[in-house]
């Protein structure tokens, strides 16, 4: 499978540190395996923070485990550029994670402590 530039389909530049690596064979080979974990979600003001873990014994990467801090809209970004492009028609391309509801959250932790007669405190960003 040759790289494809799909920043060219959107106006915003594609994230820094960027490797192409062909996926397409190492699920049935025994050169490595690539795994990804997105653990958390943090609100921050107006911003969705996502922890994203990766651990791969592919050559490509230069190192085993890795950890990034990515943003909600990164995601949407991913996603609607990899849709959107027509070398990648007929791939299953997963939905971006929806948007966490904090708000939500934090008026049932609101409720909750209303209900308990006392006050819960919350540490919110």
């Amino acid at each position: 499978m040759e790289p494809v530039d799909i920043s060219s389909s959107t106006s915003r530049p594609p994230p820094p540190a960027t490797a192409n690596v062909d996926l397409s064979d190492s699920t049935s080979s025994s050169e490595g395996v690539l795994q990804v974990d997105i653990s958390d979600a943090l609100s921050e003001r107006n911003w969705v923070k996502f922890t994203v873990h990766s651990r791969s014994t592919l050559p490509e990467f230069v190192r085993e485990e890795v950890s990034v801090i990515r943003l909600h809209e990164e995601f949407i970004w991913l996603h609607d550029t990899l849709v959107e492009n027509p070398l990648y028609e007929g791939f299953v391309i997963p939905p971006a994670p929806p948007r966490p509801d904090f708000d939500a959250s934090r008026e049932k932790l609101r409720k909750l402590g209303d209900a308990e007669g006392g006050e819960i405190n919350v540490l919110l960003l």
